[in-house]
C-alpha cells in the first residue's frame, strides 16, 4: 500500500518510471518536430482575439471544425466556456441566434464535439453563440489551408501507475502547455509541475513547498531526457513526427 511510505519516496518511485522506456521517443525532440502544429492554432487563437467579442488571450480553443448537418455545411469553431461561432458556408455569414437554438440541439454537441453532460438541459442553458465580426472569408480560408493540421489529435496524456498511485506528462498541441503531475485516489500525493510546450519550466509553480526547491530542478533538468513510449503516441501525430523526421534528415542530406 502506498501510505507505507513517505510521499518522497512515492514520487521518486513514480518519476523513475519514466526511465523505464526502452522503445520510444524522445519527447523534447517530439515536441520540437511538431512545433508547427501550435503554431498554427496560435495564429488562430490571435484572429479570434481580435474578431470574437468575449475571446481574450485566456480564452481556450477546443476545436474547428468542418460538419456537414441537416443539408447543409458549416464551418464551427469550439472555444472554452461552450461557446461556439458557427458559419454557414454557402452564404459565408454568421448562422443567428434563432438557428443556433432550433437547428441543433444537444446530440449534436454530443457527437461532433465531445460533450458529455448528461443532462440535455446543458445546452439550452449553457451552450452559446458567439460571433465573428472579421473578415469571415478569411477565416473559411484559414481552416481550408490549414484544415489536416487543425485535425490532429490534440494533446498526448501519458500516464504509469503504481498500484493506485499515478504520475503523467501532458502535452496540449492547441494550448501550447505542458504539465507533469503525481496524484493518488485520496490525493495523500497531489503534485502538478507546470511546463512551457518545449518542456521547459514555467515561470509560475505551486508545487514548492512540498517537492522543495533543489528537487524541482532536478526534475525539469531530468524531464528532458523523457522517452514516449510509441504504443501511446495517437498514430496521426507519431505519422506526422515521421514525416517531418524524413524531411529534415533529407534536407539535411542534400
Amino acid at each position: 500500500m502506498y501510505k507505507d511510505i513517505s510521499k518522497e519516496q512515492l514520487r521518486e518511485q513514480l518519476f523513475s518510471k519514466y526511465f523505464e522506456v526502452e522503445d520510444g521517443v524522445l519527447a523534447i525532440d517530439f515536441v520540437s518536430r511538431l512545433s508547427f502544429i501550435p503554431k498554427i492554432w496560435k495564429e488562430l487563437h490571435f484572429m479570434c482575439e481580435k474578431n470574437i467579442e468575449y475571446c481574450e488571450f485566456y480564452t481556450s480553443l477546443h476545436q474547428f471544425k468542418l460538419v456537414q448537418y441537416n443539408n447543409k455545411i458549416y464551418v464551427i469553431l469550439y472555444l472554452g466556456t461552450c461557446s461556439f461561432v458557427v458559419i454557414n458556408t454557402e452564404t459565408c455569414e454568421n448562422i443567428t441566434e434563432y438557428e443556433f437554438k432550433s437547428v441543433f440541439d444537444f446530440s449534436f454537441f454530443q457527437e461532433h464535439f465531445g460533450v458529455c453532460k448528461e443532462d440535455e438541459d446543458f445546452f439550452s442553458y449553457y451552450c452559446h453563440l458567439e460571433e465573428y465580426h472579421g473578415d469571415i472569408q478569411e477565416l473559411m480560408n484559414f481552416y481550408t489551408i490549414n484544415q489536416k493540421v487543425l485535425q490532429f489529435t490534440p494533446n498526448i496524456c501519458y500516464e504509469i501507475y503504481l498500484e493506485e498511485a499515478s504520475t503523467y506528462l501532458f502535452i496540449s498541441f492547441i494550448q501550447a502547455t505542458a504539465q507533469i503531475g503525481f496524484q493518488t485516489p485520496d490525493q495523500f500525493l497531489f503534485d502538478q509541475l507546470f511546463l512551457n510546450y518545449d518542456l521547459t519550466p514555467c515561470s509560475m509553480q505551486d508545487a514548492q513547498d512540498r517537492i522543495g526547491f533543489s528537487r524541482m530542478q532536478d526534475i525539469f533538468t531530468q524531464i528532458q531526457e523523457i522517452y514516449l513510449p510509441k504504443e501511446i503516441i495517437p498514430s496521426d501525430l507519431y505519422q506526422e513526427y515521421l514525416n517531418r523526421c524524413d524531411l529534415i534528415d533529407h534536407q539535411f542530406k542534400k
